[in-house]
């Protein structure tokens, strides 16, 4: 039975599907919110792919535009039974071809990698879009298994994490409290309090954002740093977390981890997703009360668009591909307009043509240039005439080594002809047209 894809527009159905299922957090309705909400010109569309009256896999796709193509982004994307990804991913393929007219399919599926699933994937067209370590199938992610009480996750603490952990507390200065969209201004300890509070808003009750303080001398209160849990039923991952100078040096950070596991653990949550462990900046908290680690396949990008996959990807240096720039740039014009925009350049900032010089000449005086650059001289009766465009150089009157009746002539130096109707201007060479003769 064919696959089909159907959009879901309630919100309470959708999160019940992702606690039910074991789905990632990050599939979480309030974060497709959140993420319409910080990125430029983005949208997100939660979609299931059903066969029949069964759901084999759904995932919430953000609708982006980069680099004048359109990309849609299914980020953890959760399938049933890995053996059906294929099945999963072709459906959403025509989805994302005929309901968003996109260029590309980008994907990131919620499973385990193995060297099967990586050449699944191959076999299918898919391309890496990341880059993992040498003799991995893909990135690591630490996983954290929270356990039943404090106690537990402080036993797998080592004594100098712990004793950092309690010293960043007793600092009688720091205070750590629980934000909620309900709360009042936090411009003043210097956090932006009404893009957190619109965040809090779409995320809902399914987080757990605490924010650390310290009383300063002058009777001011200025942020330290915050941590932000976001949370199904089953898992946790870390949305957004920061931290200054001073935290670290206090302790704060570390602090501020384990007192946001230990309400996690208070909400029946029983492992947090860490990120990657090779990162500079993982706390140590989280390197030591890790259990075990998990690879993910990563982020696979498949070509929709026939003129796309000629093409190929658009580099970040802001070279947009060969199509889209023939079509943006004007045709009559020798300076190159900028791919994102189809206005040429600023006139202040085209290059003013530079006056002709000299054509350089590789032979010695006094020796014949070959090629059809020269000719037998002709009566004078019939003088030759020469296009009046760039310089002008004579050969000598009898070129050592050659008979009588060779008489100078005039050469004109012309450039390089391009299989291009219109090139760029080359400094000491003349604009030509390689349709309006040859040199």
């Amino acid at each position: 039975m064919a696959l089909s894809v159907t959009p879901c527009g309630n919100r309470k159905t959708w999160d019940a599907r992702v606690r039910v299922t074991g789905g990632h957090p990050e599939l979480l309705w309030g974060i497709g919110d959140a993420e319409a909400l910080t990125a430029q010109d983005a949208r997100v569309e939660r979609v299931a792919v059903d066969r029949g009256q069964q759901t084999v896999g759904y995932s919430q796709l953000v609708i982006l535009r980069e680099d004048l193509h359109t990309v849609v982004d299914a980020r953890s994307l959760h399938v049933k039974t890995p053996r059906h990804l294929t099945e999963v991913l072709a459906a959403l393929q025509d989805h994302a071809r005929t309901a968003h007219e996109a260029a590309v399919l980008r994907v990131s599926p919620d499973t385990d990698a193995t060297p099967e699933l990586t050449e699944l994937l191959t076999g299918a067209g898919y391309r890496r879009a990341d880059k993992p370590r040498k003799g991995e199938a893909g990135p690591r992610h630490l996983v954290v298994r929270l356990g039943e009480t404090e106690g537990e996750l402080s036993k797998r603490l080592s004594d100098d994490t712990l004793q950092r952990c309690r010293a960043g507390l007793r600092d009688s200065g720091v205070r750590v409290r629980r934000v909620r969209a309900s709360d009042r201004d936090l411009s003043n300890v210097g956090l932006r309090s009404e893009y957190i509070r619109e965040l809090l808003r779409a995320v809902g009750e399914n987080s757990v954002f605490l924010v650390a303080t310290e009383h300063l001398e002058d009777g001011t209160e200025t942020a330290l740093g915050y941590l932000w849990f976001v949370h199904t039923g089953e898992s946790a991952m870390i949305y957004r977390l920061g931290f200054t100078d001073r935290a670290r040096q206090l302790g704060v950070d570390d602090a501020l981890l384990l007192t946001g596991l230990v309400q996690l653990q208070q909400r029946q949550v029983h492992k947090v997703l860490a990120g990657d462990p090779d990162r500079p900046s993982q706390p140590m908290v989280l390197r030591e009360l890790a259990t075990e680690e998990h690879e993910a396949p990563g982020t696979w990008e498949y070509p929709l668009l026939g003129e796309f996959q000629v093409a190929g990807r658009v580099e970040k240096t802001g070279a947009g591909s060969w199509a889209d720039a023939r079509r943006t740039r004007p045709p009559t014009t020798c300076c190159r307009s900028s791919p994102r925009s189809a206005t040429p350049l600023h006139p202040s900032r085209r290059r003013r043509p530079r006056p002709p010089t000299t054509c350089p000449s590789r032979h010695a005086p006094g020796t014949r240039l070959p090629g059809p650059r020269l000719s037998r001289a002709r009566p004078s009766s019939h003088p030759t005439v020469l296009p009046q465009r760039g310089p002008v150089r004579t050969t000598p009157r009898r070129p050592p080594g050659r008979a009588p009746g060779w008489t100078p002539i005039r050469i004109w130096c012309a450039p390089r002809i391009s299989s291009r109707a219109v090139h760029r201007r080359t400094p000491g060479r003349p604009v030509h047209h390689a349709r309006r003769g040859a040199a």
